[in-house]
């Protein structure tokens, strides 16, 4: 997350990143078989990420939007995940505007997920990917001027999916932030 452009009240940043190929994808069963890459704890790919984010802050209300693409690689035993777009909208109030230290903000967030389909040896899986609208509540704490701790809590209010793909029960993140 770079920011590109910020006074008082708005900020705008670039996110990119890469996500390694974490995980197992040799994993097997009690039979001695491979599970099917959709069951590894790993994909064995590379991913990359592309986003940019807007901040617009007013008195004790803040408003965060922001929008990002995953960029999907081929893996083990030639599996590719869909590529993802996401778009999210975060309103949050803070509860404690005088406090130097662990200044609290409560909010809602809504996202939005745009998921292709995945990909065996380049042949797509008619019963993955879809459109999925989650929201609920998020919480963030201020710790200090340059660390913060949030989270959110999502479920999904829509969810429009390919084939019998399995539906999503909720989604919660946990997440720190140092700034340098």
């Amino acid at each position: 997350d770079y920011r590109l452009w910020h006074n008082d009240q708005h900020a705008i940043s670039f996110a990119g990143g890469i996500k390694f190929p974490t995980g197992d994808t040799h994993q097997k069963n009690f039979q001695g078989e491979r599970f099917e890459t959709d069951m590894q704890p790993g994909s064995g790919a590379y991913n990359y990420i592309v986003g940019g984010i807007y901040n617009f802050q007013e008195g004790q209300i803040s408003l965060t939007a922001n929008t990002s693409y995953v960029f999907t690689e081929r893996g083990a035993q030639g599996f590719q995940y869909g590529n993802l777009y996401t778009a999210s909208l975060e309103a949050r109030y803070l509860l404690n505007p005088k406090a130097q230290q662990f200044q609290t903000k409560l909010g809602i967030d809504t996202v939005f997920q745009d998921e292709w389909k995945e990909k065996t040896e380049g042949v797509k899986n008619p019963d993955s990917g879809g459109q999925t609208v989650l929201m609920g509540p998020s919480l963030r704490i201020n710790v200090s001027k340059d660390f913060n701790v949030s989270g959110t809590f999502l479920y999904p209010v829509s969810q429009q999916l390919n084939g019998y793909t399995q539906k999503q029960a909720f989604d919660w993140t946990l997440m720190s932030q140092l700034k340098f």
